[in-house]
């Protein structure tokens, strides 16, 4: 795989489970390279510690996508994540 600086690649980091986004910052900041990026998911978020918009707010500075799914696999808005703050901090 070419990880040079100009080619168009990426590993996306996302934490699952017992892992937590804060992990998977600390990973990106370890690797420091422009091709290694934080991925965030809803249902993962939403078994941290934390609420999902203070996850998205101390993360916006590593992360480059963002699943808007609900912990039940279906769309925003058809499980029981409410989706508010989330857009106004993106």
């Amino acid at each position: 795989m070419d990880f040079t600086p100009d080619a168009k690649r990426a590993f996306q980091v996302q934490s699952y489970g017992p892992a937590s986004t804060i992990e998977g910052v600390r990973l990106v900041e370890l690797v420091a390279s422009p091709h290694c990026q934080l991925h965030l998911d809803v249902k993962a978020m939403s078994s941290e510690k934390h609420s999902i918009p203070v996850v998205i707010e101390t993360s916006k500075d590593w992360f480059v996508h963002l699943h808007a799914n609900d912990p039940n696999l279906l769309g925003p808005g058809m499980g029981d994540v409410e989706f508010g703050e989330e857009p106004s901090i993106l």
